[in-house]
């Protein structure tokens, strides 16, 4: 066990931290934008206007991607069910609607390259990994994005050596925030929730941490830009702009804002603004 420090507060006797992947491990939001205005454009074309109103319902507004949004938080599915209902507004069955939205994201997905060569770890990542490798700490992923893409990432990146599990979104099975996952991964681990700490990028991810009776929860607050992306476009190949490191004062306050509209209580969490803000003492 060992004791971890984030910005003046402390978790002790800790012995696994599970990680959320995009936004936190993974810098994906510009693959996000790309991905969710694919969809958005093909739904358009054979529905003119459901378009737009789908780009709202993900949280795209230019090239800035709410992180707080549906298809930054949301899994594949959700992100499916709320495109099949704009469709099932014009008529159609929802079974139809459903399957359509199904084929138009199966469309968008071949449309472009695999996310992973596009999903880099963030500056720091690899450094915060391999300091809690070193002290002992158990290491796990947990993401509303599919199992596929999470092995590719952890594959792709030559990250799968740091980690004893990871879990993605799967079909007819539990979906983030349910603590039956954070159970589940900790039983892979071998350790308690209440010896685990979660380290994620949304309020559901406190929100998974307080009802699972983990030890204690870190906001990470330096995965998301709430400035324009590079315009560089997937079709090229070209590895797109990554967030640039910097203070994130405003994505702080944005999350800080959120974390406090959920009732942690006395339930330990922080915040850290860069991966080096988490270390073992």
């Amino acid at each position: 066990m060992v004791h971890l420090c984030c910005r003046g507060r402390q978790f002790s006797d800790i012995e696994a931290i599970i990680f959320d992947k995009d936004g936190t491990l993974a810098d994906g939001q510009a693959y996000l934008v790309q991905l969710g205005l694919e969809r958005s454009h093909r739904l358009d074309q054979q529905y003119p206007g459901a378009g737009d109103r789908l780009q709202r319902a993900f949280g795209i507004d230019g090239n800035f991607l709410d992180p707080f949004g549906l298809l930054a938080a949301g899994t594949r599915q959700e992100n499916a069910v709320a495109a099949a209902t704009y469709l099932a507004e014009t008529g159609c069955s929802w079974q139809d609607a459903l399957q359509q939205a199904q084929d138009i994201f199966r469309n968008a997905d071949q449309a472009l390259p695999p996310k992973a060569n596009y999903n880099p770890p963030f500056p720091g990542i690899l450094a915060l990994l391999e300091h809690l490798s070193e002290a002992g700490v158990k290491l796990a992923v947990l993401s509303s994005d599919s199992l596929e893409n999470v092995t590719a990432f952890l594959e792709q990146q030559h990250l799968q050596h740091f980690f004893q599990g990871w879990m993605g979104a799967e079909p007819s099975k539990p979906s983030k925030p349910d603590p039956i996952l954070v159970d589940y991964l900790c039983n892979q681990l071998g350790v308690s929730p209440a010896a685990t700490v979660m380290v994620g990028d949304t309020p559901g991810d406190l929100q998974m941490a307080i009802a699972a009776k983990m030890a204690g929860s870190i906001g990470a607050t330096w995965g998301w830009s709430d400035r324009p992306r590079s315009q560089s476009s997937l079709a090229t190949n070209t590895l797109l702009e990554p967030a640039t490191p910097e203070p994130q004062e405003h994505m702080g306050s944005m999350l800080s804002q959120k974390l406090g509209q959920t009732q942690a209580g006395d339930f330990p969490s922080s915040l850290a603004h860069s991966p080096g803000d988490i270390r073992v003492v």
